[in-house]
């Protein structure tokens, strides 16, 4: 399964972006389901990724990171469960001299994920040993239990630490992005409201006008 080499994986949708310097893998729009997306998540197309990040980054780097978008699916929570059994795989080296894989931005939105969903993405950023930057989750069902999960597990995270050095303008810190909009969370405010009293997660509320926070942007 997944082939002999990786370099066939991957064909049609894993694209280098922002002239080269960052690599994306894109399964936007193609009416995946998690059979759908199993398939295509293979030991392969993981190799196809890393020697196309070696290429662009050398074999020197301390990590990778790529970003993944399979927004406007219908993958469910089994499908949520696929692919983040499959980033998380890309953690943890092969081979002692392996460079860790992580994801910079994930795109998840209208995917039908509800809160079991949502629950899987926590994992992901509970376990990820370096930032998720980006998350977009909005339009999936997820109520104010999912948005909890999501919102505590920045707060747990076991590998990495949040607040974190922005790449940019490394002399500030940002925190990851994250769009909840259009879901059915019914006591947002309430909501955000318990989880700054438990402490451990700062919430920092944004809005379109709004261009001090944002991805890779702090104040």
């Amino acid at each position: 399964k997944g082939g002999k080499g990786g370099k066939g994986a991957g064909k049609g949708f894993l694209h280098e972006t922002h002239a080269g310097r960052e690599l994306n893998l894109d399964l936007r729009r193609r009416n995946l389901g998690p059979k759908q997306l199993r398939t295509l998540l293979t030991r392969a197309l993981s190799r196809s990724i890393r020697e196309r990040l070696e290429a662009l980054h050398g074999r020197e780097a301390e990590y990778y990171y790529f970003d993944v978008d399979v927004s406007e699916n219908d993958l469910g929570p089994e499908g949520a469960a696929v692919l983040v059994s499959f980033l998380r795989q890309m953690h943890g080296a092969s081979r002692d001299n392996e460079t860790p894989i992580v994801v910079r931005a994930l795109r998840l939105f209208r995917n039908n994920m509800r809160d079991e969903g949502a629950k899987h993405v926590a994992e992901l950023i509970v376990e990820q040993p370096w930032p998720l930057v980006e998350l977009h989750l909005s339009h999936n069902d997820i109520t104010d239990l999912g948005a909890a999960t999501i919102m505590t597990a920045f707060g747990a995270a076991r590998r990495t630490r949040y607040p974190f050095r922005l790449t940019q303008k490394p002399q500030r810190f940002g925190a990851c992005w994250v769009r909840l909009e259009r879901n059915e969370v019914e006591h947002s405010e309430a909501l955000v409201a318990a989880v700054r009293a438990r402490g451990g997660v700062r919430i920092v509320e944004t809005s379109w006008t709004q261009s001090e926070w944002g991805p890779n942007r702090a104040p």
